[in-house]
């Protein structure tokens, strides 16, 4: 089964990234999580990621780092893929949710 929308009780069609975004806007805004495009340096098992910080040092994260979902598991994006990932600034976690083209 599909994620269900709040308001309409509908499900939210397209990719996890699609949905995620679509529950986000159905359930209000969160300033303090972020959506961002990282570039995948080390492939599965031990996937490393860079995330683009816009200052002068990258922010590299190690497998240690993240939560990687099932869809991305499957997928096992090679070094050089770009993923999506949601960060929680207040815990510092990084959920790896889906593949980017």
């Amino acid at each position: 089964m599909g994620v269900m929308g709040k308001k309409s009780g509908l499900p939210v069609e397209g990719s996890p990234a699609s949905q995620m975004v679509a529950l986000m806007s159905n359930f209000g805004h969160n300033k303090d999580v972020t959506i961002e495009v990282a570039r995948v340096t080390a492939p599965l098992p031990d996937m490393k990621i860079v995330l683009q910080t816009g200052e002068d040092d990258d922010l590299e994260l190690d497998r240690d780092d993240m939560v990687i979902s099932g869809t991305v598991l499957k997928a096992n994006p090679p070094a050089g893929a770009y993923v999506i990932v949601i960060g929680d600034d207040d815990t510092d976690e990084f959920f790896v949710m889906d593949t980017a083209n």
